[in-house]
């Protein structure tokens, strides 16, 4: 008996220190069943009851460190996988300035020929929701998005449609980019138009039907 009990601790803790991406998303995906089945609830107990059933019991024997680590992971992981989390941060939080959010996928205003004029500049920026200017580069089929504290995300760039194209997660070294993605996560976006100074663009998840509107300067 003592045996199995040390071989099932063992387990509980390789699975939340988190030694694959897959065991950490395991954790998400039970969160996220669980904050859908308690809908009726206010929004506060619907993520207490998640955390206290599925994160906390995991976090049981790891030190200080590790659980701000897998805190901190699961926390950026719910925002990206689970919309019903996401609706209850927008919720407290909605998103400000460039940003918006649709259901819908919106249409784009622009034929072939002028969303791959896209391409035509190397250097862009965009507002992050919380006013921050992130720089981005997109050369040599990479996009490179460079944060003021000096970090940075890289991901590969392909077309996909007239107007669209898939981003694809490489690697980060910045905080929040780097808890928010894990290494082929995909993320689709439109060009919708073509202003003085600026796109409009849309950006989804792949399978997920939610839009976020923004704006991309050159």
């Amino acid at each position: 008996m003592k045996i199995k009990l040390a071989i099932a601790f063992m387990a509980i803790t390789s699975m939340a220190v988190g030694q694959t991406v897959e065991q950490r998303d395991s954790i998400v995906n039970e969160i996220c069943k669980t904050i859908v089945e308690h809908a009726s609830k206010p929004d506060s107990i619907r993520v207490q009851i998640a955390y206290e059933t599925h994160l906390f019991p995991v976090m049981e024997g790891l030190t200080d460190q590790q659980m701000r680590e897998l805190a901190s992971n699961i926390f950026y992981r719910l925002q990206r996988n689970c919309v019903e989390f996401k609706k209850i941060l927008e919720a407290r939080d909605p998103p400000r300035g460039d940003w918006s959010v649709v259901d819908k996928k919106p249409v784009s205003k622009l034929d072939q020929e002028g969303c791959r004029s896209f391409l035509e500049h190397e250097k862009y920026a965009y507002l992050e929701s919380t006013g921050d200017t992130v720089v981005l580069h997109i050369e040599n089929g990479y996009w490179t998005d460079r944060f003021k504290n000096g970090t940075y995300s890289k991901l590969k760039f392909n077309w996909i449609g007239d107007c669209e194209f898939e981003i694809e997660f490489v690697e980060s070294n910045n905080y929040i980019r780097k808890n928010l993605s894990k290494p082929g996560d995909k993320y689709r976006y439109q060009i919708l138009d073509k202003k003085d100074g600026y796109y409009d663009m849309s950006a989804q998840i792949p399978g997920i039907e939610r839009f976020m509107l923004f704006k991309i300067y050159y």
